[in-house]
Order: C-alpha cells, then structure tokens, then sequence
C-alpha cells in the first residue's frame, strides 16, 4: 500500500498483513531486515532526514487512517 527510501533502506507497507517491512538492499537483491505489526491503517509513509544533536537522522512518519482511537487521520512518527 505504502512504501518509502530511510537510510538506503526500503520500508513497505503491507495492507493484506498488515505489517511495515524493512529491506536492506545490497549485491542487487532486497534482503527483509525486520517486520512490524500495525493495528492501524495505513495511508502513507513518508521518511525525511532531521538534524538531531548535530547528527543528520532518519525519521519515519505514518499516515494512519480513521481508527476507533481517533475519528480523523493522522500523522504519527516513529523512531527505529
């Protein structure tokens, strides 16, 4: 459903699992380097670079879809 580029990593999200997958990719072949479920829908994923302690890190920001816990979507940014 969504996918986005953090840090030479590829990061989708799987709408029929429900669950954000990390790949690595090197020597031409993607490798899955971890999965995380989301309880959540997801609308998009967007992965900006942030200055943070004088250090550039990566920041990965969700769009999540109406939920029992909100009535609106919303941005949520998680840290990996």
């Amino acid at each position: 459903t969504a996918m986005a580029w953090v840090s030479g990593r590829l990061w989708v999200y799987d709408s029929k699992t429900r669950r954000l997958v990390d790949f690595e990719f090197s020597n031409n072949v993607f490798r899955e380097r971890d999965r995380y479920p989301f309880d959540e829908a997801v609308f998009g994923l967007a992965a900006p670079s942030v200055i943070v302690d004088g250090r550039k890190r990566p920041q990965l920001w969700v769009l999540v879809g109406p939920s029992g816990q909100r009535a609106a979507p919303a941005l949520i940014k998680y840290k990996f």
